[in-house]
């Protein structure tokens, strides 16, 4: 186990702004030109925090693209000795607090480990050793978060996040076990030393088993060289040392024969090898409708599997062998080894007595081949089903050596001619029985918009899935924030909320500009803030990428007199005014805790002001919100720290004489533990949380619902590319924001639809939950097909992978359509159910992937269609 927590934090160094962004700046380079090194270890860092620090320093990563770059950083010296720079006004330069790595680790009981969900770019960043002791030194905090990078199968070097946590027994005590975490790379011998070591055993008188459903599986005393991975030792694996007898003997193993399992079925085990995957036998619902062992957050593949396994021609051809003969030892990568494991699985999960499968030796494989897979973190049931099919394809690929093919536009010609010619084309070098099945032809066509050009691009591609987006092209650029807007005391209006719509690559000023035009504000007196645990979190430059906002961050805007006093640029401090954010806590007398209460209130206040004038501005800013209140009833305590809200003790008294602020300050009205608050502060907290702090996202989620069929107009409407996506004339000779239409030439008998529910930027990842009405029987796609191959195009529906929950943290299941008896399964990885056929259709919202069948292809037990 390579946890590092529970170090105290370090003393922060006195380090100019400036300089640290430039020391940081030479490792980070160091890092990328070096990349990750197999044998070495690297940090997780929290991705909130770091894009925090990034900010604080001026890096360019933390701005709009639409804003452009700049070859040094805006970064404010303030007086700290720069050698030069460019200031600029900023509202977000506050240094930030300790690093907060606990985010990214599950609840304290479980040793640490990191929680399954998180995200790469979203949620965490790997960076080097030198690199974390360098912000470690200067912020502390933590705990650390070290990783080992290992070399993958196909020499890429990935760092191991997840390690595998096992279940270790011992054969005197086998009803409690021991939890031991381990990096998958290590060796038996190693681990089988470690764990004599935790239950304080001889390492001589024990031997280890694989202890598989709580059988002795398989004997690894003859793999102490091979590494838990190549041993098929797979998330909370259970692992049995077991005593030997007082006379130096082992105990008997039983003869080899079917057992009795968990789940009261039997499983069949050689006692020797461990290398397959592992059925458990019983009477199945219908053959085929078997369960799947979630071995470690493979839900998603579970999911995608059983989709799979009911394409009838795809099983026909993989269970009957008939794969073997067109087996292509020379694929990349998977050497036709990724066939004969999918075929080995499909054989035991559509064997007559089989009621459910441990896929270890499938998961081990496809591991193999794809390092996304490797490991332990939740993936994307589409991702693997393209990964997977992609795969199978070249396994089972008759073209052994592939020409070079050159692809031709139309440049005039008939788009018979084209379509056949690029169809031949791509035969050339694809030429499989997955192809047959699954290949279908789009028409791209792109138009340069200059007008003294014209030209005209078409040209023809294979696919082998489609992606439907669940809206129009002009909605998949812009997108929705709801924002509460808190308008200047003096108005007395209310605090409401406001929608504002803007472009994805735009900036934060664009959100301000929006919501000020709707609120009736003048857009240089608001300030844009992201509220988190009823504090102030984040400042908004007007720069800042619109995409850096995450759907559920909580956004709130500001109306003030004089928003330049809250700006930390030392130019932009040169008036008379100091930016105030005021925080409300009180103290609860049973357990001494400060709770906050409301939401932030900000003002403007004079930078030199006699105490018992900042007590009355306050009371005066307060009492607009809240009404009058005692004024025995709090106390007024102030810090220069955000982070030292809950904490700060420097009490404001009336005889304090006179204050100088130089900066923005952070006031904190606390109220008398026996002091009744007033109803209107809770109501200010409601008003933006709908009463749950930091629950509501301010991104709205496109809701209502969508018809399948209107997904494939949106398909195939006509698109101005963005500057980011520009396409290259080369007629004009540069890059054009063309118009492109995509159209379907021809589909495939079997069409897999991906719905794209999940959305991605540079800093975030989210999900729509717009619901899609689809068929189950009766898909007329005639209308979007452009070619008429004599083929049906009415499709019925084969399966659906839904997904469920949150990103990442969420869970796959699937529904599919039996070629047994016509009757529709419902596959939540070892559970397995017969549902009815409106139960499928009601899967609106988390129907994710889509596998329709051509009706010329319906198996005849599905009887005749509706």
């Amino acid at each position: 186990m390579e946890e590092d927590t529970g170090i105290p934090p370090a003393p922060a160094a006195s380090v100019a702004t400036y300089q640290e962004h430039q020391l940081y700046r030479e490792l980070e380079q160091k890092f990328q030109q070096e990349g990750l090194e197999a044998g070495q270890h690297y940090y997780l860092i929290n991705r909130k925090w770091q894009i925090e620090w990034l900010q604080w320093v001026g890096h360019n990563s933390t701005r709009s693209p639409s804003m452009g770059c700049s070859p040094d950083p805006d970064v404010d010296m303030d007086g700290l000795g720069s050698p030069s720079g460019r200031n600029r006004s900023s509202f977000t330069k506050e240094r930030p607090g300790p690093i907060d790595n606990a985010v990214l680790l599950e609840a304290p009981s479980s040793q640490g480990r990191l929680r399954r969900n998180i995200l790469e770019k979203t949620d965490y960043e790997i960076i080097s050793k030198e690199l974390w002791d360098l912000l470690f030194s200067w912020y502390g905090g933590g705990p650390p978060i070290k990783r080992r990078a290992n070399e993958q199968s196909g020499g890429t070097v990935m760092v191991e996040l997840f390690h595998l946590t096992v279940n270790l027994y011992l054969s005197s005590d086998p009803l409690q076990p021991t939890t031991m975490i381990e990096s998958k790379m290590t060796t038996v011998a190693v681990f089988k030393r470690r764990a004599c070591e935790e239950l304080g055993v001889d390492f001589d008188k024990v031997r280890i088993w694989d202890y598989f459903n709580k059988k002795r599986f398989a004997n690894l005393e003859e793999k102490m060289d091979k590494s838990l991975d190549d041993c098929r030792i797979f998330e909370d694996n259970d692992i049995l040392l077991e005593l030997q007898n007082e006379d130096g003997t082992w105990p008997s193993l039983p003869d080899e024969q079917p057992r009795a399992s968990y789940s009261g079925g039997s499983f069949w085990t050689s006692q020797s090898d461990n290398a397959d995957d592992v059925p458990t036998l019983g009477t199945p619902l219908r053959k085929g409708a078997v369960g799947l062992r979630n071995l470690g957050n493979t839900c998603f593949m579970n999911s995608s599997l059983q989709c799979l396994s009911n394409v009838p021609e795809l099983r026909d051809f993989f269970v009957s062998d008939k794969y073997k003969p067109l087996m292509n030892p020379g694929a990349f990568k998977t050497k036709g080894k990724l066939a004969e494991s999918f075929s080995k699985l499909l054989s035991q999960m559509w064997g007559e007595s089989t009621i459910e499968v441990a896929p270890r030796n499938f998961k081990w494989q496809i591991g193999q081949f794809a390092e996304q897979f490797a490991g332990y973190g939740q993936q994307d049931s589409m991702e693997f089903v393209e990964y997977l099919l992609d795969g199978l394809k070249e396994d089972v690929n008759k073209v052994r050596e592939k020409p070079y093919v050159e692809i031709k536009e139309a440049d005039g010609r008939e788009d018979v001619v084209v379509a056949e010619e690029r169809k031949i084309a791509y035969q050339m070098r694809n030429n499989s029985f997955i192809d047959d099945l699954f290949m279908g032809l789009f028409k791209s066509t792109v138009t340069c918009p200059s007008s003294t050009c014209g030209r005209v691009s078409v040209t023809f591609d294979p696919f082998l899935s489609v992606k439907l987006s669940l809206s129009s092209a002009v909605e998949d650029r812009t997108t929705s924030f709801e924002v509460t807007v808190v308008p200047r005391a003096s108005s007395a209006s209310s605090i409401r909320r406001h929608k504002a719509s803007v472009m994805k690559f735009g900036n934060v000023g664009d959100i301000i500009d929006a919501v000020a035009k709707e609120a009736g504000f003048d857009p240089k007196d608001c300030i844009l803030t992201e509220i988190f645990s009823k504090k102030i979190y984040k400042f908004f430059e007007l720069t800042d990428a619109v995409d850096s906002i995450r759907s559920n961050d909580i956004l709130v805007l500001y109306e003030l007199e004089d928003a330049a006093a809250f700006q930390v640029s030392s130019e932009h401090r040169c008036g008379d005014k100091c930016g105030v954010v005021i925080q409300h806590r009180q103290q609860r007398s049973m357990n001494s805790h400060q709770e906050l209460l409301g939401i932030p209130l900000i003002t403007c206040v004079n930078k030199r002001i006699e105490a018992r004038e900042l007590i009355d501005d306050v009371k005066l800013e307060v009492e607009r919100r809240i009404g009058q209140f005692n004024d025995a009833s709090w106390k007024l305590y102030r810090t220069s720290d955000r982070h030292n809200i809950e904490r700060c003790r420097d009490c404001i008294k009336p005889d304090d004489g006179h204050l100088t602020f130089e900066s923005r300050q952070y006031l904190v009205v606390e109220w008398d533990d026996s002091a009744v608050v007033p109803e209107a502060l809770s109501r200010l907290l409601e008003g933006i949380t709908g009463g749950s702090s930091g629950s509501t996202g301010s991104a709205v989620g496109r809701a209502g619902s969508v018809e399948l069929g209107t997904c494939f107009q949106m398909f195939t409407e006509t698109d101005k590319l963005s500057a980011m996506d520009a396409w290259y004339c080369n007629r004009c000779k540069e890059l054009r924001e063309a118009y492109k239409k995509m159209e379907f030439w021809t589909l495939p008998p079997v069409l897999v639809l991906q719905l794209k529910r999940f959305t991605y930027t540079q800093f975030s990842r989210d999900r729509l939950d717009t619901a899609v009405v689809y068929p189950l029987e009766g898909l007329d796609l005639g209308p979007h097909v452009l070619h008429d191959d004599g083929e049906s195009q009415l499709f019925d529906l084969l399966s659906v992978s839904k997904h469920m929950g949150g990103l990442g943290g969420g869970h796959y299941v699937a529904y599919a359509r039996s070629s047994e008896d016509g009757c529709w399964y419902y596959y939540d990885d070892t559970s397995v159910s017969k549902v009815r056929p409106e139960d499928v259709a009601s899967q609106q919202v988390g129907a994710y992937v889509l596998f329709y069948l051509r009706r010329s292809h319906r198996p005849t037990t599905w009887g005749a269609p509706a």
